[in-house]
């Protein structure tokens, strides 16, 4: 009897799984052609850049960059004149056209990271907050927060405001520091889950901050906080509006108040990537791309040549696919 239940179970769960609904447009517009292969195939993707298993590197502010990095290193942050790449082991380097100008060894590995003039700031994987001073070579600042056990691979890097600089943590909270004192001081929490809690989003525009756990968005401007409970795929923030792309194949459009402005639903989507150009896109890793206007309207499906099994990074109008390149027109 134990054997049957067991038996029946096994064929309950093997169909559920051969029956999972996929994204099925109602119309191609076109199918995407390759524009050419990079020979080599993208192994570490982050929300400011990827990473080549040959050492090239893209970064969102500038490109493909003319130079490759160190085996066993990946790109965390680029200032636009020189980036910062880690490994696994805590190790660290400052790295401009080619040449490394700083290097140093944390005790853990860094999970991200933003410099300005001599001062890194970082995000150890234990969570605790380090400020390193890279020409007098010493700490200037630690803090160990509750450590995490699952975090979300997208992760947000550390915001230099002025003399201010915003930690996004890995237990889903923005701590507030006075770059010159040295001090906390405030305190936001965004989410209160126990796994997958990390920042993954974090951005300022005109005195307004848009950060996002993978479970709440939250605007912070000088009169007000705003925040919506959501589970969210990955986020556009556009001048005045906020693009959310949910897990469940929505994108929805709010103002800078989190109020919903359109919402467009595709059915059982699942978003590997997204970008804004001229248009909206995003990346369905059933093998689509779905252009939008701004308001979300005018709605065209591209087709890839395969389904997305391999990392994707977006850049303006390029889409970088495993080893391959296309140009979106």
């Amino acid at each position: 009897m134990k054997n049957i239940v067991l038996l029946l179970i096994a064929v309950l769960l093997l169909g559920g799984c051969s029956s999972k609904s996929k994204y099925q447009p109602e119309k191609v517009t076109s199918t995407l052609k390759y524009d050419t292969s990079l020979h080599a195939s993208l192994r570490d993707v982050s929300r400011e850049g990827a990473t080549y298993n040959n050492g090239m590197v893209i970064s969102q502010k500038r490109g493909l960059l003319k130079f490759k990095i160190d085996k066993n290193f990946r790109f965390i942050y680029d200032s636009g004149r020189a980036i910062l790449i880690a490994d696994n082991t805590g190790a660290v380097k400052i790295v401009a056209k080619g040449k490394t100008l700083f290097e140093h060894q944390f005790d853990f590995a860094i999970s991200s990271a933003a410099f300005r003039g001599n001062i890194i700031a970082a995000v150890l994987s234990n969570n605790t907050l380090v400020l390193y001073d890279m020409k007098a070579k010493k700490q200037l600042y630690a803090e160990a927060l509750e450590p995490t056990f699952a975090n979300d691979a997208r992760l947000a890097n550390p915001l230099f405001l002025n003399d201010l600089i915003i930690f996004p943590t890995l237990d889903g909270r923005l701590l507030v520091m006075d770059g010159r004192k040295k001090v906390i001081l405030r305190d936001v929490a965004i989410s209160d889950k126990e796994l997958f809690n990390n920042v993954i989003f974090l951005e300022e525009r005109n005195d307004i901050l848009v950060a996002a756990t993978a479970s709440k968005v939250i605007v912070i401007n000088p009169r007000t906080i705003k925040t919506m409970r959501i589970d969210v795929k990955d986020i556009i923030y556009d001048k005045q509006a906020v693009y959310i792309f949910t897990k469940t194949g929505k994108v929805i459009l709010t103002d800078l108040d989190l109020k919903v402005l359109k919402e467009k639903k595709f059915p059982f989507a699942m978003f590997s990537a997204v970008m804004r150009a001229k248009k909206i896109y995003a990346v369905e890793k059933s093998g689509y791309v779905i252009e939008m206007d701004k308001n979300l309207e005018n709605v065209k499906v591209h087709a890839l040549q395969n389904e997305i099994s391999k990392p994707v990074f977006a850049f303006r109008d390029r889409l970088f696919l495993g080893s391959e390149f296309i140009k979106l027109k």
